[in-house]
C-alpha cells in the first residue's frame, strides 16, 4: 500500500489502490463501481479501509404526450 511507510500526515493518501479495486470490482461484476477511502494507517487509523458503491442503469420514463 501507498501509506503503509507514511507517518500521520492526515490526508488520505491510497489513491491509486482505490481506483485499482474500482477497476477491478467493476470487471468482475460488470457495473459501474467507485471506492472510497474511509481509514488509512497514515492518518491514524490502524489499517487501510475502502468502501465500494456500485451503479445501475436506470432506463428514462418518456413523458407521454397528452391527449
Amino acid at each position: 500500500m501507498t501509506c503503509w511507510s507514511l507517518p500521520n500526515i492526515g490526508q488520505f493518501v491510497c489513491h491509486f489502490e482505490s481506483s485499482l479495486i474500482a477497476v477491478a470490482l467493476e470487471k468482475i461484476r460488470q457495473q459501474h463501481a467507485k471506492s472510497t477511502q474511509t481509514k488509512e494507517v497514515s492518518h491514524c487509523d490502524p489499517y487501510c479501509q475502502f468502501e465500494v458503491f456500485f451503479f445501475i442503469k436506470v432506463k428514462r420514463v418518456r413523458d407521454y404526450e397528452k391527449d
